[in-house]
């Protein structure tokens, strides 16, 4: 049992030895690794150095290099390092001394919410098997390397909210692997590369919020993967590529604040998949296409702020998921559509700014309200009671107002007092129902002369049928003012909607 226990204490330095001559790439990879590191860690600002105590070599077991248990940092079986991951956390430096090249394996770099600064270096190219790359929310600014197109394997790009600037490189369009591109809330300018329309497995593209310009490419028809399509203020001009009806998949498109122009191509009822559809504040002119009637999972549409004209089309009534609709400040005409009661949904309509006839209301299943002529909003109607309140609320008005024209006909003929105040001009639909107006009493009715009394009766009918006439009226004295674009309902939108 001695002699046995001796001889593996004999050969145990010995089997060390073979293991570690064995696999030297071990210990001369996470050397280097450890002091690309650390160099890096000297370059950042005092502060950001002493919040990351675990970087240092002294602070392991002997004979230990491996940075592998260091704060933010993953390795792999043999030791290399395949991931970087420190968000908000305060970084406070640049990445020009970052060595990339020190990395062969790392396929993982996530530095979201820093302070880094400073432009973002070509010899990033250097990660040949990155996968993942998120430097959003940081301070970097310059040009966007087109280096960046040899990562041939990255499946995330994300470089939000920094101050990046110029044209976006068209190598971005050799990364066939990428799934999701996020450039939005920069100063990039130019145009969108036409070579974006080979990004075949790309699920979602931010580009809102910057200064882009130019059409918006018909190579993006090719994305046929793709889910979320925002590209929100920016200076985009021409028509809405009818090829963007072939992304069958998408559920957000977010065209809103640019200067598009033209039609709204019927393709896009083809996208049955959209849940959110915003074109508002832009210059689209033409018809509101039926072919809309498909978007059976819309939640939202604004079409608000353009030069859209013609009537509402009565297809619109099959968006029996819609909760937000608003087709404001267009040249819209016509009546609106009976079909609308079938937005059981809905909780905010706004048709304001266009020639709507107001008519029509009771056909829309209760869910209107008027305030002025011509302007309909519908805000938080969502349980039957609400909408039973309002049908009654309309009743209540219509008839105190037929009424309060007869009383005020005959006190400018016969004068005499009235328990009853004036109704004021453009008065609305009150939030508490409104009692019903008192019937006259035959008695008050006795004591007028018996020749007024007839001539009432026989004006009566005259009266009624001027009503219409006289909401025209009030309608021409009391002009809907313009809504400004750049200010309505910008703050509903958060990461330019919805939020990803």
């Amino acid at each position: 049992m001695a002699k046995k226990l001796n001889l593996e204490t004999l050969l145990l330095p010995v089997f060390l030895v073979l293991l570690i001559s064995s696999n030297p790439y071990m210990a001369s990879a996470s050397i280097e690794e450890a002091n690309a590191l650390l160099n890096w860690k000297a370059s950042f600002a005092n502060q950001t150095q002493s919040r990351l105590p675990s970087w240092n070599l002294l602070s392991h077991k002997p004979g230990t290099t491996s940075p592998c248990t260091w704060f933010g940092i993953f390795c792999n079986s043999a030791g290399s390092i395949i991931k970087i991951n420190i968000t908000s956390f305060g970084l406070k430096g640049t990445l020009q001394e970052f060595s990339f090249s020190s990395f062969p394996n790392l396929k993982y770099v996530d530095l979201y919410m820093n302070s880094l600064f400073g432009t973002i270096p070509s010899q990033i190219a250097s990660l040949s098997k990155l996968i993942y790359l998120d430097l959003s929310n940081n301070h970097l600014y310059g040009e966007i390397p087109p280096e960046i197109g040899l990562l041939t394997n990255l499946q995330v790009l994300y470089l939000d909210q920094n101050q990046l600037n110029g044209s976006i490189p068209h190598e971005i369009g050799c990364l066939r692997s990428l799934v999701k591109l996020g450039f939005s809330s920069n100063n990039l300018s130019g145009l969108i590369p036409p070579s974006f329309g080979g990004l075949r497995n790309l699920t979602l593209l931010h580009l809102y919020r910057n200064q882009i310009s130019g059409l918006i490419p018909k190579e993006l028809g090719n994305l046929v993967s793709l889910i979320d399509l925002e590209f929100s203020h920016n200076q985009l001009s021409g028509l809405i590529p009818k090829e963007l009806g072939n992304l069958v998949s998408l559920t957000y498109l977010y065209l809103f604040n640019n200067s598009l122009s033209g039609p709204i191509p019927h393709e896009i009822g083809n996208l049955k998949s959209l849940v959110k559809l915003l074109f508002n504040l832009n210059n689209l002119s033409g018809l509101i296409p039926p072919s809309f009637c498909g978007l059976r999972n819309l939640t939202r549409l604004y079409l608000y702020g353009n030069q859209l004209s013609g009537p509402i089309p009565k297809e619109l009534g099959n968006l029996i998921s819609l909760t937000y609709l608003d087709l404001s400040e267009n040249q819209l005409f016509g009546g609106i559509p009976s079909e609308f009661g079938l937005l059981t949904n809905l909780e905010h309509l706004v048709l304001s700014g266009g020639r709507m006839a107001v008519s029509g209301l009771g056909l829309c299943g209760g869910n209107v309200v008027v305030r002025g002529g011509g302007v309909v909003v519908v805000l938080g109607i969502q349980q039957d009671e609400e909408i039973q309140k309002v049908q009654k609320d309309n009743k209540a008005r219509f008839v105190r107002e037929g009424k309060e024209r007869r009383r005020l006909w005959a006190q400018r003929n016969i004068p005499r007092s009235s328990k009853r105040g004036e109704n004021k001009e453009g008065e609305g639909i009150q939030d508490v129902a409104e009692t019903e107006p008192e019937k006259e009493s035959t008695a008050n009715v006795g004591m007028l002369p018996s020749d007024i009394v007839e001539l009432l009766a026989s004006r009566e009918k005259q009266v009624c049928l001027s009503d219409s006439e006289d909401e025209k009226t009030e309608v021409k004295r009391n002009p809907t003012k313009k809504k400004k674009k750049s200010s309505y309902q910008d703050s509903n939108f958060g990461t330019d909607e919805p939020m990803s």
